[in-house]
């Protein structure tokens, strides 16, 4: 009798201890006031004499539990404030901060932007979207991106946004792409490490599209480029693994999993 009661005891305290939990979950996404932790910062630059003003969203410091887990991966809310957030509608409204605030409130509000906010910040709250590794690299090399320079050469940036995605997929990857961000900055900014292998062969994937290409004309020659090194990162063996490694590391902290298999049923 005495061990039946203990063990329902312990049952009851197991499952009580879980509703508490979840209360708390449930709690703390009903209250996520998105406006607590972004703002907008107004700003200006001198351009050729001409005064060049601005408008630009950024994480705001906060010291509640949210808060702290946002400054933890900012990066993931900022690329989400850069890439989902109308920042054209926002500059064309300039000086008039009065509408810029305004429409800036009715854009983090959109129900869109409050489930991969959510999401991001809360990521354990509900089932997390699933992506297939050829997704991942497929999206991870449209973050290099191949621009032509002064005398006629060529260089490659790592983007805030990702470039040439088919407008016609009918996935979002947005989640994905916050977390690829993330992840290619995070290693990148570790400057107490070597050179990120996956760099290095960024330079020789670049020096060889600007040898294949050197008989095309400058028009078509720097969408040869990119698409040369699109390709090449998509295949890239060291950008693979350390994604894989990555994401395998922070999947308590990710909206997303990585499946090995080529098709992802939803």
């Amino acid at each position: 009798m005495k061990n039946s009661l203990l063990i329902l005891l312990i049952a009851f305290s197991f499952f009580s201890c879980k509703k508490t939990e979840k209360n708390e979950i449930e709690k703390k996404e009903t209250h996520l006031k998105i406006d607590k932790y972004v703002s907008l910062e107004y700003g200006s630059f001198d351009h050729n004499g001409e005064m060049i003003y601005y408008v630009s969203p950024f994480v705001v410091e906060n010291s509640d539990s949210i808060g702290k887990t946002i400054h933890e991966h900012s990066r993931r809310i900022s690329y989400l404030l850069t890439n989902k957030i109308n920042l054209d509608t926002l500059n064309k409204l300039l000086p008039d901060s009065i509408s810029i605030n305004k429409v800036f409130k009715n854009e983090i509000a959109n129900q869109k932007f409050v489930d991969y906010f959510k999401k991001t910040v809360l990521p354990n709250n509900q089932s997390k979207e699933k992506f297939t590794e050829n997704e991942m690299m497929m999206i991870a090399s449209k973050f290099f991106l191949a621009e032509q320079l002064p005398e006629n050469k060529y260089g490659t940036r790592i983007c805030s946004g990702v470039n040439g995605i088919d407008d016609k997929s009918n996935r979002d990857y947005t989640l994905l792409e916050s977390v690829i961000f993330d992840a290619i900055f995070t290693r990148i900014m570790e400057q107490e490490k070597p050179t990120a292998k996956f760099m290095d062969n960024l330079s020789e994937y670049q020096t060889f599209a600007i040898k294949e290409t050197e008989n095309q004309n400058s028009e078509n020659r720097l969408s040869e480029i990119r698409t040369s090194i699109f390709s090449s990162m998509e295949n890239d063996k060291e950008l693979k693994e350390y994604l894989l490694t990555y994401c395998s590391t922070n999947k308590n902290n990710i909206p997303i999993e990585i499946t090995v298999a080529n098709t992802v049923y939803n």
